[in-house]
């Protein structure tokens, strides 16, 4: 155990900090804050909802062959919301390039993922 000693006003300093980086990551309004790491569940659901319709099963092949960023925590599969936000933009751009109705569909939800 390591005891640390501080100032008052060195401890009021650092629990402002954490104070202030929690309301930046907390969205105002009615929408609850961003979850930054995601279960499969979790991660299928964010998926589908901007566009891009895949199965429970396609996700795992995804993962085991890489072609989706994730990370492995024990035996847990993880998504970072950030990167699969950007991941799913660069899908959606690059299918849309193609002509693909259902692709430009989905790059259409992707930029207003609140309006059906």
């Amino acid at each position: 155990m390591e005891l640390i000693i501080t100032t008052k006003e060195e401890l009021a300093s650092v629990i402002q900090d954490a104070i202030k980086e929690l309301l930046a990551n907390y969205n105002v309004g009615n929408s609850p804050p961003k979850q930054k790491w995601l279960n499969i569940a979790d991660a299928l659901k964010h998926i589908n909802n901007r566009g891009i319709k895949i199965s429970k099963g396609t996700l795992y092949s995804m993962t085991h062959k890489k072609e989706i960023p994730f990370l492995k925590s024990g035996i847990h599969v993880v998504f970072d919301q950030e990167e699969l936000d950007e991941w799913i933009k660069n899908r959606v751009a690059r299918k849309s390039t193609q002509q693909d109705p259902v692709a430009a569909s989905a790059r259409r939800k992707a930029l207003c993922p609140h309006k059906s």
